[in-house]
């Protein structure tokens, strides 16, 4: 490889070696190629990008956790959706006390609910922080109370292929949000 910018005084030629020997061969431009690149990939793959309490409210999700609850109607129409055979979807985030969003998608296509949890950016979420989904047959509600403390219900997705995200062990059904009354 040769190298035909000049940036130093002096014979042409001297320059050219100078250029040659230590910055094209190896000397000093490589390595740094090779650390930015790596860097750039490096911190490409680890990033999760952010999303906040306004990103939740400004697209509409039902929001549930410090800020919340927000737009919990909107499982309603979901449910009567799935109940028609309609396609449907709906996110809901929940925020921990940290404020760190875990966020479940439900889409339904007309035949199945397809359900999404991603708690990758759950900062204390241990080793269960991640991304994962199945699909499930259906969505129902229970009335609940909540060790005593709290009345209302509850919605939980049922006949799932695997079970992820919140549930009780044991049970074959995930737990997708709690409305109080």
């Amino acid at each position: 490889m040769t190298c035909s910018f000049y940036y130093a005084k002096g014979p042409a030629s001297e320059t050219k070696w100078i250029l040659d020997t230590f910055i094209v061969r190896g000397g000093v431009v490589r390595p740094i190629i090779f650390m930015l690149t790596l860097t750039m990939i490096l911190t490409g793959c680890n990033t999760v990008s952010p999303y906040s309490l306004q990103d939740a409210k400004g697209n509409g999700d039902i929001v549930v956790g410090p800020g919340g609850p927000l737009n919990t109607e909107k499982i309603i129409s979901f449910i009567s959706n799935v109940e028609k055979d309609q396609e449907s979807k709906l996110r809901i985030t929940s925020f921990t006390d940290e404020g760190d969003p875990i966020i479940s998608d439900l889409y339904f296509d007309g035949e199945k609910i397809q359900y999404r949890y991603d708690s990758s950016r759950d900062k204390f979420g241990g080793k269960t922080r991640g991304k994962s989904k199945t699909s499930c047959e259906r969505i129902g509600k229970k009335e609940v109370s909540r060790e005593g403390k709290a009345e209302g219900t509850q919605y939980i997705l049922t006949g799932c292929r695997k079970i992820i995200g919140v549930h009780e062990s044991g049970k074959k059904e995930i737990f997708v949000l709690f409305v109080e009354r």
